[in-house]
């Protein structure tokens, strides 16, 4: 009896390490992937191809509504041509600037109509910023 007693506690105690070792292999997997997304944030874009997912997604289709009707072709207005991915990157501090200007501004784009909704600057500034992160 007292062999299948201690067999017994030895049982038990295996079990609570292996409890433990699941566990802290858990906390370790958690901890190391919150640490890893929050250090992500601010890491330059490796590729360019989140950035132009982007564009395609969000920022084309303002491009298409407000902008491209004179900023395309063969003689844009302004001789700023906006309707590729690569002129709009070329030209996005110029946009940003412009865009954000008073409404009751001589040179703000778009010139008919109210100013851009926060929505639509929003989304111009945030491939601003992508872009400034370092996307080559």
């Amino acid at each position: 009896m007292f062999c299948n007693h201690r067999a017994n506690i030895h049982n038990i105690f295996r079990m609570k390490i292996n409890i433990i070792k699941r566990l802290s292999s858990s906390i370790l997997f958690f901890v190391l992937l919150c640490y890893s997304c929050e250090n992500n944030v601010s890491e330059p874009i490796s590729d360019c191809s989140d950035l132009e997912v982007y564009y395609n997604n969000s920022v084309e289709p303002i491009m298409v509504q407000y902008c491209t009707i004179c900023h395309s072709g063969g003689a844009p207005s302004g001789s700023l041509n906006l309707d590729s991915y690569s002129s709009f990157r070329a030209n996005i501090s110029e946009v940003i600037y412009v865009v954000n200007l008073e409404a009751n501004s001589s040179s703000i784009m778009p010139p008919y109509g109210e100013k851009l909704s926060d929505s639509v600057l929003s989304k111009l500034q945030a491939f601003y910023d992508m872009e400034k992160l370092g996307c080559e």
